[in-house]
């Protein structure tokens, strides 16, 4: 490759890949509306003890998925949600109060699940599964912001 060693043009190779990875990831952060969570909700405390289900999934706004990717960590006071190593670029941590979220239920073609409401960022709703749901109301005990726990939005 343009006249370089073997092993001197695979390290760049690799090395673009990984910066190339990173200014991806750095995108759909930013276009899904990650940073913009990130920066609303700082984590404050560097550690959160509660509950944690790691490879769950997430849909942010309209176009962002993060399929079996994301760890959660529910807590009496909030919910701590993050990315592992590889794919941390521009995914900070963001913790989100539970007076600060509004939960609605919903039920489509592909089965139930709810949508999370953030009062510092309302354009950028969070769809989860039910099962998530149900787990992080379990830990989170009376402060779940579910206001309307029977009422189901198609």
């Amino acid at each position: 490759m343009f006249g370089l060693p073997l092993w001197l043009a695979i390290v760049i190779l690799v090395l673009a890949w990984i910066l190339f990875f990173a200014w991806v990831m750095m995108l759909v952060a930013r276009l899904g509306g990650w940073r913009t969570l990130a920066e609303k909700y700082p984590v404050e405390v560097s550690t959160i003890d509660g509950t944690t289900w790691r490879w769950q999934s997430m849909k942010l706004g309209r176009f962002t998925s993060y399929n079996n990717i994301l760890k959660v960590t529910a807590t009496r006071d909030g919910v701590l949600f993050q990315m592992p190593l590889f794919f941390k670029a521009g995914h900070r941590p963001f913790f989100v109060p539970w007076e600060e979220i509004e939960v609605t239920r919903t039920e489509s073609f592909f089965g139930k699940g709810a949508t999370l409401t953030m009062q510092r960022v309302p354009d950028r709703q969070m769809h989860i599964s039910a099962k998530l749901a149900d787990r992080m109301k379990k830990e989170a005990g009376e402060a779940w912001p579910e206001h309307h726990p029977d009422r189901v939005v198609p």
